[in-house]
Formats: structure tokens, sequence, C-alpha cells
């Protein structure tokens, strides 16, 4: 068993560990949004980093290894999503549809 000391101002909100390393997370990449945001549409959300767990409006965890995610938008309103990744800033959003 192994352990890793750390100073004061590590926090997992915004470090995270590679090879006995602890290394600052960066801002999540800028997602892709495809549309029309209108009720009846596919939408998909690209430019995710592989392997991101994505919380659903539903709270519905997953893991999204390809980079995107599909929804059908069957009501309008507000979808929020949480996307987490261990190198990056957690990312929270909500999508519009009329």
């Amino acid at each position: 068993q192994s352990y890793l000391l750390c100073t004061e101002g590590v926090d997992c909100e915004r470090h995270y560990v590679r090879d006995g390393a602890v290394l600052e997370k960066s801002e999540f990449p800028e997602v892709q949004i495809s549309s029309p945001l209108t009720v009846g549409a596919t939408i998909t959300v690209s430019n995710l980093p592989a392997n991101t767990k994505v919380q659903w409006p539903d709270f519905e965890v997953t893991t999204e290894a390809d980079g995107e995610l599909s929804f059908d938008a069957s009501v309008g309103g507000s979808y929020s999503f949480v996307f987490t990744h261990p190198e990056y800033i957690c990312k929270r959003m909500s999508i519009d549809v009329a």
C-alpha cells in the first residue's frame, strides 16, 4: 500500500494524481451542441473527453467512451447535465429546448 503526502491547498475539485504526481486540472473543453434545439429533435453533445462521466437530467450517470452523447428532446424545457473527468474541472451545462 502506498500513500501520497500533499501540501496544503490541494483538493479533488482542482487537482488529480497521475503517476504519483499531483497535477492541476484544466478547464473542461468547450462542447459542441447540434441544432436545432427544438421538441422532437435528436440533440448531440460532442467534444467530450473520452470516458467522461455524465450526469443526465434524470440523475442517471453514464460513462461516454466515444466523446459524445445524444438524446431525443421529447418535451420542451431545460435539460441539465454535469460532466466530470479526472483531468478537468467539472462542467455544469443546461440545454434549453423550445
